[in-house]
């Protein structure tokens, strides 16, 4: 858990993910995290919860987000990634995943 107070906290299962961002961005703070377990950030601390193509676990975003934080959600659309999907049938979108989206954020 951190004690201190960050501008901005980076979270990856990835550790050398972590590290590259870490040596990118000094002033922030960058941790190796299962995004599907608890997050380490307390309860409340968070202004912004930014999500880029990560697992989306509402549970925990509603938990560190402090009243009146925002979620900014980014996933992929029909055309992410679509020469992989193209040239390799690698990367399926499924269908209604901006829908299911949601309607998690809504429970």
């Amino acid at each position: 858990m951190l004690d201190a107070p960050v501008v901005g906290l980076g979270l990856d299962i990835g550790r050398e993910a972590a590290r590259r961002a870490a040596r990118q961005w000094p002033q922030h703070a960058f941790a190796v995290a299962d995004l599907w377990q608890e997050w380490p950030v307390k309860n409340a601390a968070a202004d912004l919860v930014l999500s880029i193509f990560a697992p989306k676990n509402f549970a925990e975003t509603t938990r560190v987000l402090a009243p009146g934080g925002w979620l900014a959600m980014v996933y992929p659309g029909s055309h992410h990634l679509v020469e992989l999907k193209d040239f390799f049938g690698l990367m399926r979108q499924h269908q209604g995943k901006g829908r299911h989206y949601t309607d998690m954020v809504r429970r």
